[in-house]
């Protein structure tokens, strides 16, 4: 649950550092305020994860996925291209991870225009997966990291 955004975003930066012709063009990282930048950049991020089965002590979840690709093209005919074959390649990726091809779903791809120009600004991609069970224990690794993190953005007074 939550984590699989995670997961793609590994797939994609490792990619890009073998030397993946498409992807090395690309900043590849979570969302952030360049998403709205003419940069060629690719953003990941688990935008919801939905019950899908509940056991006594664990649940299985599926997560919605949106990858965000933005191009610094804006003539129309290259940016379409560009941001079809990079959404493929993405996929391609995806479908050939031992982990997450049995578990993968395309559920949209559209482009997203500027609102006045109808310059094509984006492209939007809705993936699905089915996640392994999340087992309801505690996880004092995890339960310690964010603590601290919480620790170091409180000012004590």
């Amino acid at each position: 649950m939550l984590s699989t955004d995670t997961k793609v975003l590994n797939i994609l930066l490792k990619a890009k550092k073998e030397g993946h012709p498409l992807l090395k063009y690309y900043n590849i990282k979570y969302p952030d305020k360049t998403i709205n930048q003419e940069k060629n950049s690719i953003h990941v991020a688990c935008v919801n994860a939905e019950n899908n089965e509940a056991g006594l002590d664990h649940q299985t979840f599926t997560d919605l996925v949106e990858i965000v690709i933005t191009s610094k093209t804006v003539e129309y005919p290259r940016a379409v291209q560009i941001i079809k074959t990079v959404t493929k390649e993405i996929i391609y990726l995806l479908k050939n991870d031992p982990y997450l091809a049995q578990r993968l779903v395309v559920r949209s791809i559209s482009p997203i225009y500027e609102k006045d120009t109808y310059i094509l600004k984006k492209g939007h991609i809705i993936l699905q997966f089915k996640t392994d069970p999340v087992k309801w224990d505690d996880d004092d690794e995890e339960f310690d990291k964010v603590c601290k993190w919480l620790l170091k953005d409180i000012e004590v007074k």
